[in-house]
């Protein structure tokens, strides 16, 4: 007996159908036929009475399905307790990237240190904006691109500047304010810039709203995503002040400098209780970075 007969014979039990088994497996009725039949030829008993209408168990068919919950249930501890070895003897970094941010520093980073230590895997996932530092205290990542502004005032957070980030307006191709390269926030008076709604406009690398509202922008129109944003932007509904490298670009809308101090982006991580493999990671980082303007980064991208 195999741990796929006793999966699909527990599906068949629950279902009353080997064609309902069969799309809760993901394959075919007669796949899940053939291993019921094996099954049953070396228990050497009918586990199910069929009929051209219905599908039952028989009396040794119950017992066997309370059986064989019991022996699954057991077979799903093994597994969970295999994995559980597994991530405790393999050394690895989880990193968290952020919309908009300069990829190919971060890649030559990880490619510096996977030719250092090959036995160390390096995982990079998609890192929210709303809560940056959550990431970092829940064990999501062991190290966080991050603003300096979100972690500035946090004593249990170490960080390492690499470049800066621009402000830029965002604007449909055709918006009459593409003729300039540069703006001010006084040149926002009577635009319609749309903003984030509450959870996204958290984020602290968002322009401070009483600014906006000083030189009598029309903050009217809100969105609840950056998808949503580049969609409105995009039907010429507004404009929208976002973070960027220089040499992103957005497919039908044209970015304009805006001249407000940049942001610096770095690296992030916890002072206490780092793992080796973190602190060996930053060491690399801080042995062979240099600190990028917005402007260098894309003459040097590959060379961090």
């Amino acid at each position: 007996m195999t741990f796929h007969q006793l999966q699909c014979f527990i599906q068949v039990a629950e279902q009353l159908s080997f064609i309902g088994a069969a799309k809760k497996l993901y394959t075919t009725q007669p796949a899940v036929t053939y291993q019921i039949r094996m099954l049953e030829k070396e228990l050497n008993t009918r586990l199910f009475y069929r009929t051209n209408r219905r599908v039952s168990l028989t009396e040794t068919g119950r017992a066997f399905y309370q059986a064989s919950l019991k022996i699954w249930e057991s077979y799903q501890d093994v597994l969970l307790h295999i994995e559980d070895i597994e991530k405790r003897n393999r050394s690895y970094i989880t990193i968290g990237v952020r919309r908009l941010f300069d990829y190919s520093i971060l890649s030559g980073f990880v490619k510096n240190f996977n030719g250092l230590r090959p036995d160390i895997k390096v995982e990079v996932i998609p890192q929210s904006d709303y809560e940056p530092l959550e990431y970092l205290y829940t064990g999501k990542t062991n190290i966080s691109f991050l603003f300096d502004t979100e972690c500035a005032e946090n004593e249990d957070v170490a960080f390492l500047p690499i470049y800066e980030m621009n402000y830029y307006l965002l604007v449909e191709e055709h918006h009459p304010l593409i003729k300039h390269t540069k703006l001010s926030p006084a040149d926002l008076a009577g635009q319609k810039v749309i903003l984030p709604e509450d959870n996204y406009r958290r984020s602290s690398h968002i322009p401070p709203i009483e600014t906006l509202l000083e030189v009598g922008a029309d903050l009217s129109l809100t969105s609840p995503s950056f998808e949503g944003t580049l969609i409105l932007v995009q039907a010429g509904m507004g404009i929208a002040v976002i973070t960027s490298t220089a040499d992103k670009k957005f497919p039908c809308m044209e970015k304009i400098l805006l001249d407000v101090p940049p942001l610096h982006i770095g690296m992030a991580w916890l002072k206490n209780n780092t793992p080796p493999e973190t602190l060996q990671f930053m060491d690399l980082v801080k042995e062979r970075y240099r600190p990028l303007s917005d402007s260098e980064s894309a003459k040097r991208k590959d060379n961090p």
